[in-house]
């Protein structure tokens, strides 16, 4: 049996209640990355977001130290800063 691989011809984004939707449990950051990137897409598209979604939440984040290697790139503000370091 073979599987055919065929270029996608339209891709669609979820609805943005979807988009990194563990970051949801955190209101102050989910804000603070739609102020960000405000619309689906771009939230969507975002490393930071994505990062932040999967080593807060999904348990497939970075370790630890990459988070905190990476952390000053992302411009969050001090209180979001330190609840993401709390939690990883």
């Amino acid at each position: 049996m073979e599987t055919e691989i065929i270029p996608v011809k339209e891709f669609t984004y979820a609805e943005g209640y979807h988009q990194k939707y563990y970051l949801t449990q955190f209101r102050e950051l989910r804000s603070f990355l739609e102020a960000n990137y405000p619309d689906t897409k771009s939230l969507a598209d975002s490393t930071v977001a994505a990062r932040l979604n999967a080593a807060l939440f999904s348990g497939f984040g970075k370790p630890r130290r990459l988070i905190e290697a990476e952390i000053d790139g992302y411009d969050l503000p001090d209180d979001l800063r330190k609840i993401v370091l709390e939690r990883v």
